[in-house]
């Protein structure tokens, strides 16, 4: 790989991009841009930034795609609220559209490489492999889930050389959905929890796959990108033991879920965004991933998760 080719990272400045960009420039690759819709605070001053650049106005993406011979699109929304159907169709379905669309029409531009999710795998009792399709015909109540999936195909099938990586629930210092969890465990003598399981990967190991997607994988090949499967009970047991805390933990039995699920369309009705739909029922399913295929590539994730938790506590309070 060409370490001065030019990469363009669309939503460079959020929680992933923070470490690829540290992850690429540890690597060799000095010749690096950002995008933000805004002026940004927390980007990296080393990096040069590129501000006013809005996946959902494709007038904005012209001129710094047209310069890229690399694009990595980071950029996205997330929320699992009802009430969010339509923005997240809109950043993630038709903004994945508009940077694939500027992307066309870069004739020299040598890959894209679309950061989607786990998620737009949808759901299955078995391993989910890169080959597994969830049925999208109908309306399951699942809103981030078919928002990461509706531009996939449309890659997939563009002339434009791609690789899709599919990330699952990504962990480290300074992302939110972590120290919810963080924040949720802290000081409790019982916690109480549904049945399911996601797999959770280190931040510092997802850039490190998406770096070896782009050095190693030829294109129209997609990759999982994903760690340790864990049920949320042991999950919590880890956070608990991290924390130095000796907390009960009750889990919730199986049949609690229907119950469970009328209150998250209650709740959702009535407005509150504490709890959704689809986070009460995939918390009650047991998804795994396989990372087999990315595996092949040479990649193996390094941080187990009891040390991704021991570094985020270490780093908080240093802060």
């Amino acid at each position: 790989m060409n370490k001065n080719l030019k990469i363009l990272l669309i939503g460079g400045n959020g929680f992933i991009g923070k470490t690829l960009i540290k992850t690429l420039s540890e690597k060799g690759y000095k010749n690096l841009t950002t995008t933000s819709r805004g002026e940004t605070k927390q980007r990296n001053p080393d990096i040069p930034n590129i501000p006013a650049v809005d996946i959902t106005k494709p007038e904005t993406l012209g001129i710094p795609i047209a310069s890229a011979d690399i694009v990595i699109n980071l950029a996205g929304f997330i929320s699992f609220a009802r009430k969010d159907r339509e923005k997240l169709l809109i950043v993630n379905g038709e903004g994945a559209l508009n940077v694939l669309r500027a992307c066309e029409k870069n004739k020299n531009l040598h890959r894209l490489i679309h950061i989607s999710s786990t998620s737009a795998f949808g759901v299955s009792a078995k391993n989910i492999d890169e080959t597994f399709r969830f049925d999208w015909s109908e309306d399951n109540g699942f809103v981030y889930s078919y928002s990461k999936f509706i531009a996939n195909d449309a890659i997939d099938d563009s002339i434009v050389p791609t690789n899709i990586i599919y990330p699952s629930a990504s962990f480290g210092s300074g992302n939110k959905n972590t120290q919810k969890i963080l924040k949720y465990a802290k000081n409790k003598k019982r916690l109480f929890l549904p049945t399911g399981a996601n797999s959770i990967i280190d931040v510092r190991d997802l850039a490190e796959s998406i770096v070896v997607v782009l050095e190693k994988a030829p294109s129209k090949e997609n990759y999982i990108s994903c760690g340790e499967s864990f049920r949320f009970s042991d999950l919590f047991r880890i956070t608990c033991n991290a924390l130095g805390q000796n907390t009960k933990i009750i889990v919730f039995p199986q049949w609690f879920q229907k119950p469970m699920l009328i209150l998250a369309r209650l709740v959702e009705i009535f407005g509150s965004q504490k709890i959704g739909y689809e986070q009460m029922y995939l918390s009650f399913h047991s998804l795994k991933y396989s990372n087999k295929k990315l595996k092949k590539l040479g990649y193996t994730p390094k941080y187990p998760i009891f040390q991704t938790l021991e570094d985020i506590l270490s780093e908080d309070s240093t802060q």
